[in-house]
């Protein structure tokens, strides 16, 4: 079973994981794992993220959004 790309917690230990997605999505997890632990990881075709670390992963996703939302804000203003 793989292993939590952030933390290493494998889904046999009761919590579930995601595969990396093969879409444009993929480069997003991608720069999340980096921002969050591993700035040179690069994944694998068997690379996942548990359930945890997912939702931290959407809380990134969600602060980067809105730092770019408030700098554009700025530059209009």
């Amino acid at each position: 079973m793989a292993r939590c790309a952030i933390c290493g917690t494998r889904s046999t230990q009761g919590i579930k994981t995601s595969m990396f997605p093969k879409d444009d999505r993929r480069t997003q997890w991608i720069a999340a794992v980096r921002a969050l632990d591993k700035p040179n990881w690069n994944p694998t075709k068997n690379s996942v993220l548990c359930e945890v670390c997912f939702i931290v992963f959407i809380n990134w996703l969600f602060t980067m959004s809105m730092k770019l939302v408030f700098q554009q804000a700025k530059m209009v203003s």
